[in-house]
């Protein structure tokens, strides 16, 4: 049976059923999965399809095998390391939703995710949200921000709350 990875938690897995069959459920890597990839410290993320096993007399689900990426974000892993960390795989789009205050817009933050998107070919947008709450001060620092990106490619929207 097959299914979309929602989270990933180590070896526990949070996996969408696919192919007629509904519900969500929990399952477990198998240790191979885990040995097979000593590059990346979480060998399954968000976005894998993987191939699920249930184990009717145990009542366990196994991911048993996973599908080659489309695409994937991946980030240094923090143990000083030279793995990587998977943050999220078969990507279509990635949106980043901040705000300009409350809290404060983060221009470095942006401008991280944004490069990390367009490095493995994964086109980016910017949402900034609370635009029902601005002044006049504030949406011109919107629009500030809105043409920095756009001069790189990068389409901002505005949102309320």
């Amino acid at each position: 049976m097959k299914g979309l990875v929602l989270e990933s938690h180590g070896q526990r897995v949070t996996v969408r059923l696919q192919a007629g069959e509904q519900g969500v459920v929990q399952a477990t890597l198998r240790g191979k999965i885990r040995l097979q990839n000593l590059k990346s410290t979480n060998p399954v993320c968000c976005g894998d399809l993987v191939e699920l096993c249930y184990e009717p007399k145990a009542g366990n689900w196994t991911v048993e095998g996973v599908a080659e990426r489309r695409n994937h974000m991946v980030r240094k892993a923090t143990n000083l390391s030279k793995q990587t960390h998977a943050l999220a795989a078969n990507l279509d789009r990635v949106w980043v939703v901040c705000s300009l205050f409350e809290p404060k817009f983060s221009g470095g933050f942006v401008d991280r995710i944004a490069l990390t998107a367009a490095a493995f070919g994964i086109p980016c947008r910017v949402l900034l949200n609370k635009s029902d709450r601005w002044n006049e001060e504030a949406r011109s620092t919107a629009e500030h921000w809105r043409e920095v990106y756009a001069a790189a490619g990068i389409e901002v929207g505005l949102a309320p709350l």
